[in-house]
C-alpha cells in the first residue's frame, strides 16, 4: 500500500509495534502518523493492524523538507551503530519536521556506577542495543546540529536494587525484568545517585503555542520525571529542577544568607543568583547585608534587610531558620549569633575567596581574625578546587559545588563592529594590594596603544576612574548583570590580570558572551580556563606575557574565533540551577542529619 506523506502530520521513526503512533496521538497532539521502518515483517504487521507504515532509511529519507509537524524516535537510537549515525538520523528528522522532535530511550548515563555495585539494567546488554547513548552525548549531538532549544527529562527514578529493572552482573544477556525465581541473586543496595530507567528529550524547532502544554503533559505522565537538561535557542542550560515529590524536596527550607555588602562583586552575584534559584525551587530565603551602600543595578528577587550594626542581627531576626549561610569572614560572627538563638538552625560557610590573602599584610590582627573564621563553622562550601586546596593546606576541608552563572543573561549579543579591534577589562583601581591587577592593565595597554593604531580599549566596573589614565578608553562604568553582556560582546578580547581569584567570574562571563579571553593564572581560573583551548592563561603579574598574549590574539582571527567557540561551549556546565541544586543537597543533608 502506498501512502502520501501530505496526509500525515507526524512521522514515527522505527515504528516497530506502533505504540509510539498511539502515544503521539494521545499526548503530543498528533492527528495522523506514518510509521517508518526497515523491517518488512514489522511493516506488514503494522499495516495489517491498520497503522500506516512504509519502508525507509531514517538516516536519509527521500522526503521534502518541512513535510510534517513532528517526528518521534522512541527506543530507536540505541539500535544504531554509533554517534555519527545517530547524528544523521536526528538531522534527517529535523529536516522533515517543522515544529518539534520527540526522542525516548534507555538511560545509560550510570552504567559504570551500577557496574561498580554489581548491577546492570536488564536491557543494558541486550544484543540489539548497539550503542549506549548517554544524555551528555545526545546534548552534544543536538548542539552540533544547532538544535539548542530542547528539554531533557530523566524518568522512572529507581531508588535501589530492589527494583526489577536491575539484574546482577552475572545474569545472562537478553533478559527481561528480574525474577528471583530464575535469575541469580543480586546485591541489595540503596542508590546514592539519581538512577533513571529512561530519558525523554523534546526538541523545539520553532516557537509553538502548545509547547508548554506538551512539556507539562510529559512531566505529568512520566513517572518521577526530572529535568536533566534544558536548552534555549542560543545557549544550553543544565537544570536540576525535580518534579519528583520526595519527602526531601517537599520540605520547604527557610534559609538566611548574610552578605557584607551588595556592591557588584563576583561573590555577591554568586549569592544573589543562588538565592534566586533556591526561591524558584520553592524555598524561603532571607538576605541580610551589612552595608548601607547597596548598588541599585543588582536586581534582587527579594528585599534585603540592611543592618549596619552587625551585632544586632541575632536580636532583629527571628530564630526560625533551617540554614544560616555566612558568605565572607566578616559574616561568620553574626551568622553564629543567629544559630546560637535557634533550636535547630545549621550554619554553613560559603567560602568564596581565601580572604586572608587579600587583607593588607600590615593588618596582622585582621588577617588572624579572618583566618580563625574558617575553623568556626564545620560545614564549609567552595566553588573551585583551588579554594578547597587552600583550606586543606591549613588542615581543613570543604564540600565543593560547581560555580554558577546565569546563562539566560550571559550569551553573545549582536554588536556593531568598528574598524579597530576592541579590548575590554574590568577596572578595580582601588582594590587592596592592587589584587585585581589594574596597574598591570594600565602599563600593558599604554604600551599597546603606543605601538599600534588598530586597537581601542574599554573598561567597566568602576564608577569613578582615576584621572591620570594615560590613554583614551571607553568607560562603561559600573554595570549590573543585565548590562554586562553588551559590554563583553562589544569587545573582541577580554583581559583579566588579577593577582588572585577565588573563581574569576568575569572571565567565565566573557567566555559565555563569546569574547576571546586572557586570564592570569590566579586562584580558581583553571576551574574553567584551559590554556590554548578555550582561553589564554598567563603567569600572575607578568606584564610581558600579558602583552604578548594580547598581540597574539589581535594578529590571529582564527585563534580568536577558536577560543570564542570553545569558550561558549565550556561554560555551559556552570548554569545557576545546577550549582543551586548541589548547594541544596548539602543543606538537606544537614537538616536531615545525614
Amino acid at each position: 500500500m502506498k501512502y502520501d506523506v501530505k496526509d500525515f502530520d507526524f512521522l514515527d521513526f522505527g515504528a516497530s509495534g506502533g505504540g509510539s503512533i498511539e502515544f503521539s496521538q494521545k499526548y503530543l497532539g498528533g492527528k495522523s502518523g506514518l510509521g517508518i521502518d526497515l523491517d518488512p515483517h514489522k511493516i506488514k504487521k503494522l499495516v495489517d493492524a491498520g497503522l500506516p507504515c512504509i519502508k525507509g532509511d531514517i538516516t536519509n529519507l527521500d522526503l521534502d523538507p518541512d513535510c510534517v509537524r513532528f517526528v518521534t524516535m522512541s527506543h530507536v537510537l540505541e539500535h544504531l551503530d554509533g554517534l555519527a549515525t545517530i547524528k544523521q538520523v536526528i538531522q534527517c528528522a529535523a529536516r522533515v519536521a517543522t515544529d518539534f522532535l520527540f526522542i525516548q530511550g534507555p538511560y545509560y548515563d550510570l552504567d559504570e556506577y551500577l557496574e561498580g555495585l554489581g548491577l546492570k539494567f536488564y536491557y543494558s546488554d541486550w544484543t540489539g542495543h548497539k550503542f549506549h547513548l548517554k544524555t551528555t552525548q545526545l546534548v552534544d549531538v543536538l548542539d552540533d546540529l544547532g538544535l539548542t532549544d530542547y528539554l531533557m527529562i530523566g524518568v522512572g527514578k529507581r531508588d535501589g536494587s530492589a527494583s526489577d529493572y536491575f539484574h546482577p552482573l552475572d545474569s545472562p544477556k537478553d533478559q527481561q525484568k528480574y525474577d528471583p525465581k530464575i535469575h541469580p541473586a543480586k546485591p541489595k543496595v540503596e542508590f546514592d545517585r539519581d538512577v533513571y530507567s529512561e530519558m525523554v528529550c523534546l526538541v523545539r524547532l520553532k516557537p509553538m503555542d502548545d509547547w508548554e502544554k506538551i512539556v507539562s503533559t510529559m512531566m505529568e505522565i512520566k513517572s518521577t520525571a526530572t529535568v536533566l537538561a534544558k536548552g534555549a535557542r542560543t545557549r544550553k542550560q543544565v537544570l536540576v529542577v525535580e518534579s519528583e515529590k520526595t519527602e526531601a524536596v517537599q520540605r520547604k527550607l527557610r534559609i538566611l544568607f548574610i552578605l557584607p555588602t551588595l556592591n557588584l562583586y563576583g561573590g555577591v552575584l554568586s549569592v544573589a543568583n543562588l538565592i534566586d534559584e533556591l526561591m524558584e525551587m520553592g524555598h524561603d530565603c532571607v538576605l541580610v547585608e551589612l552595608s548601607k551602600y547597596a548598588h541599585k543595578s543588582l536586581n534582587l528577587r527579594l528585599e534585603p534587610i540592611s543592618l549596619i550594626d552587625w551585632d544586632r542581627i541575632p536580636e532583629v531576626l527571628p530564630p526560625d531558620f533551617d540554614i544560616v549561610v555566612a558568605t565572607s569572614w566578616e559574616t561568620v560572627k553574626p551568622a553564629l549569633g543567629v544559630v546560637e538563638r535557634s533550636h535547630h538552625a545549621k550554619p554553613v560557610y560559603f567560602v568564596q575567596g581565601f580572604e586572608v590573602d587579600i587583607i593588607e599584610p600590615e593588618e596582622e590582627e585582621k588577617r588572624a581574625e579572618a583566618r580563625a573564621t574558617y575553623d568556626q563553622i564545620p560545614t564549609r562550601v567552595v566553588k573551585t578546587e583551588y579554594l578547597r586546596t587552600r583550606l586543606r593546606e591549613i588542615g581543613l576541608d570543604a564540600h565543593k559545588i560547581r560555580p554558577g552563572m546565569n546563562l539566560d543573561i550571559f550569551y553573545p549579543r549582536d554588536v556593531e563592529r568598528g574598524e579597530k579591534k576592541r579590548i575590554i577589562a574590568m577596572a578595580r583601581p582601588y582594590a587592596p594590594n592592587d589584587h585585581r591587577g589594574f596597574g598591570i592593565l594600565r602599563n600593558v595597554f599604554s604600551r599597546l596603544l603606543s605601538e599600534r593604531d588598530d586597537v581601542e580599549i574599554g573598561f567597566f566596573g568602576e564608577a569613578s576612574m582615576p584621572s591620570d589614565v594615560p590613554f583614551p578608553y571607553t568607560d562603561f562604568g559600573r554595570l549590573g548583570p543585565s548590562q554586562l553582556p553588551e559590554a563583553y560582546s562589544w569587545a573582541d578580547i577580554y583581559v583579566d590580570a588579577s593577582l588572585l581569584h577565588g573563581f574569576g567570574r568575569t572571565g567565565v562571563e566573557a567566555m559565555a558572551c563569546g569574547t576571546a579571553t586572557i586570564v592570569s593564572d590566579s586562584g580558581g581560573v583553571r576551574e574553567y580556563a584551559v590554556d590554548g583551548e578555550n582561553a589564554l592563561i598567563v603567569p600572575v603579574g607578568d606584564e610581558e606575557a600579558t602583552y604578548q598574549a594580547i598581540v597574539r590574539l589581535l594578529d590571529s582571527d582564527e585563534e580568536r574565533e577558536r577560543l570564542r567557540t570553545n569558550g561558549i561551549k565550556a561554560v555551559q556546565q556552570y548554569a545557576d540551577p545546577l550549582a543551586a541544586g548541589e548547594m541544596l543537597e548539602i543543606f538537606l543533608k544537614l537538616v536531615n542529619g545525614s
